[in-house]
């Protein structure tokens, strides 16, 4: 089912968690790819675990030359805690071309909630305008 959203872990944590996206080899899944591509604010890929996401996310960011501008954050099952989740969000985010000039680098308190992290975001992406497009893929969120 391809449907949207992000993970979780401080910003130097995710680093060291985070693969790059759109390495390895491409899946042509042409059907799939359309879908992913379609100018919709958000998508969501849902299905068992084995069942490919992970490759077909992969495939199409390379294909779709995403690789300087999609941040791979993955999410596991047991994770519910938001400010850990939006951290890893936003340690991602920094890894891509225009994130990494626009992301200001933020680290766990205890009183830093996820909303002030999503607040803070929003305002660091600000300058991009409507060329942020949120894929919560499972694990990716894009920027283009």
């Amino acid at each position: 089912m391809i449907g949207a959203m992000g993970s979780a872990l401080g910003s130097d944590a995710a680093a060291a968690r985070i693969a790059r996206p759109g390495t390895g080899g491409v899946v042509s899944r042409a059907r799939l790819f359309e879908r992913l591509g379609a100018s919709v604010r958000v998508t969501m890929v849902s299905a068992p675990p084995g069942s490919g996401k992970t490759v077909l996310l992969r495939s199409w960011i390379r294909a779709a030359g995403l690789a300087d501008s999609a941040a791979w954050a993955p999410v596991e099952r047991d994770e519910r805690d938001p400010q850990q989740f939006w951290l890893s969000v936003l340690g991602a985010l920094r890894q891509t071309s225009a994130g990494s000039a626009l992301v200001r680098a933020l680290t766990a308190a205890p009183d830093l909630d996820g909303w002030a992290i999503v607040e803070r975001l929003l305002k660091d992406l600000a300058p991009l305008q409507d060329r942020v497009s949120g894929h919560r893929m499972i694990d990716v969120i894009s920027l283009r």
